[in-house]
């Protein structure tokens, strides 16, 4: 079974779910705060991105913490400018196979749509995901 996580606390998505607050003014003091899965995909994005992303922040969304560990939602992550963006992103991570996507880049490391399958085949509903998260967001602007 998955969570879903949030940059702030607010009303519960879902009973059978647990928030955690990820989001802090301080990202270095928050690290221990991340599962272990945020944790390596946080370095793997890092990792791909070094000469674009200085830091990421924060993760927003639905996480399965076993495996195959599955990310969808929005990072928040700051460039190398100082600027902050927030991205919708999937991740599949299983064994030596680690695969993420920004659903809003125009060149991608791995095939969003390859990836979207092998998550939604788990029974996981990515549109779904989104729509609830967008509303939640909607209902706080």
């Amino acid at each position: 079974m998955g969570k879903v996580i949030k940059f702030n606390q607010d009303e519960d998505f879902n009973e059978e779910h647990e928030e955690k607050d990820l989001a802090e003014k301080e990202p270095k003091d928050n690290l221990q705060d991340f599962p272990p899965f945020l944790k390596d995909l946080r370095e793997y994005i890092l990792g791909y991105y070094p000469n674009t992303i200085s830091d990421i922040l924060g993760f927003s969304g639905f996480i399965k913490n076993d495996s195959p560990y599955v990310f969808v939602g929005y990072v928040i992550w700051q460039d190398k400018k100082g600027n902050y963006s927030t991205t919708p992103l999937i991740a599949m991570f299983r064994n030596q196979d680690k695969r993420f996507s920004f659903l809003n880049a125009k060149n991608h490391y791995f095939d969003p749509a390859v990836l979207k399958s092998d998550i939604e085949r788990l029974g996981i509903n990515i549109e779904e995901i989104y729509k609830h998260i967008d509303e939640e967001i909607n209902k706080l602007i």
